[in-house]
């Protein structure tokens, strides 16, 4: 199974192309061990691992810079780039709620990357988790990518009063994969345990999902 990311101008294709975000992990994940002392880490979260592995990442290309003005009730968004078509504006009156207690304008970044996958399948676009951004916050979103083929733009809001950055190479997006499928939702009482838990669990406690459930996901 394949998906494709283009872009037209080459140089964003040669310097800035996406990855399986496998190979840019957050540097905290990465630098943490396996045990602290006696307790096991959120590095043996198999859920964790797999939400951090899964997919592919767009980072930013141009550098663009972000500050936050008050306007009567609404938080601004001015914006700079080296790149005069890479970030837009929304206004306020696009999406009228109030976020973290104010109204706020939002930018969308136009990164280019066309993305395209087989048939029955769409995407999920969602910031990085476990980056802890305190700077932005991007809105999630999903895309049929397999009849839309043009670019996917990502907009958000500016989460501090301080002047952004975002260089280019910064993490920006991650993108999944997935098949689509029709869903009828069932509810019920459950009627018995998991006899495997009762019998498992006291032996194999650290290990029990990782060893017995995970199925290995593959993004090359």
């Amino acid at each position: 199974m394949n998906i494709k990311f283009s872009h037209p101008e080459d140089t964003v294709v040669k310097n800035f192309p996406p990855v399986p975000i496998k190979k840019n992990l957050p540097n905290w994940y990465k630098s943490l061990p396996v045990m602290n002392g006696e307790e096991a880490t959120i590095k043996n979260c198999i859920p964790v691992q797999d939400i951090l592995t899964s997919g592919y990442l767009i980072v930013n290309s141009f550098e663009f810079e972000l500050k936050k003005e008050k306007f009567e009730e609404i938080d601004r968004c001015p914006y700079r780039s080296n790149n005069e078509n890479y970030i837009k504006h929304h206004a306020h009156q696009q999406c009228p709620v109030d976020i973290e207690g104010s109204k706020k304008d939002y930018f969308k970044i136009n990164h280019g990357w066309q993305i395209k996958t087989p048939p029955g399948y769409s995407c999920l676009f969602i910031q990085p988790p476990y980056r802890f951004n305190e700077d932005f916050e991007l809105f999630p979103a999903i895309v049929d990518t397999d009849v839309y083929h043009d670019c996917v733009n990502f907009p958000g809001y500016i989460k501090t009063d301080e002047i952004i950055t975002v260089e280019p190479g910064d993490p920006l997006i991650q993108v999944i994969p997935f098949k689509r499928d029709e869903w009828n939702l069932e509810v019920e009482k459950s009627t018995s345990n998991f006899p495997f838990f009762d019998f498992w669990l006291p032996k194999k406690i650290d290990k029990i999902y990782k060893t017995h459930f995970h199925k290995k996901k593959k993004y090359n």
